[in-house]
């Protein structure tokens, strides 16, 4: 099987969007983000790509306290946690906050997304789905268009739910994402 370095990353972050709404273990998904939002910037400098708009203006707009600075330094961490023993992370113990592998997750998907579209890479629905969930979530407007919980039954009222009910419902729109991406008729459908 061949694979190019994008697909590779698109498929990590894919399963980690799947294991993040099926509750699988955020210390996986973690890993997943944190070495991938690492290859993400080595790819863009490769190909010479400027990501702009990174996640930052979106995720400090919906949770303040997760500014640039606290989410470059926690996925710097995990990786350094995960990938050089001879950092003085080896032996100590990285804290992990209950939102922060869903705000890491969101912070790298929406950097390939923003890598995706200016390589002219159509993304693919699982990230897409999560993207769009965390934005109805959070209630970020992208751009002055309606709120995303606006656009799709499913996601309205989300906010009031319950954590459990929120990726309940973020994992029955993946799936029926999933199933009507191709149609490209999405907006207000489900």
């Amino acid at each position: 099987m061949g694979l190019t370095a994008i697909e590779c990353i698109e498929r990590q972050l894919s399963a980690a969007v799947r294991m993040f709404f099926n509750g699988d273990d955020p210390i996986a998904i973690m890993t997943f983000v944190s070495i991938n939002a690492h290859s993400i910037e080595k790819y863009a400098k490769r190909k010479k790509v400027i990501i702009r708009d990174r996640f930052f203006y979106d995720l400090t707009r919906a949770m303040p306290e997760f500014g640039p600075e606290k989410v470059g330094k926690l996925l710097s961490d995990f990786r350094a946690l995960l990938t050089h023993p001879e950092s003085p992370l080896w032996d100590d113990q990285v804290d992990l906050d209950a939102q922060e592998p869903e705000l890491l997750l969101y912070a790298v998907c929406h950097d390939f997304e923003l890598l995706a579209e200016a390589i002219r890479r159509e993304l693919i629905a699982e990230i897409r789905a999560f993207i769009l969930w965390f934005y109805a979530k959070h209630l970020i407007v992208v751009d002055g268009d309606i709120p995303f919980e606006s656009k799709y039954k499913i996601l309205r009222g989300i906010r009031e739910q319950s954590e459990i009910e929120q990726i309940r419902r973020g994992r029955k729109f993946m799936s029926w994402y999933i199933m009507h991406q191709s149609n490209k008729q999405l907006d207000g459908a489900y």
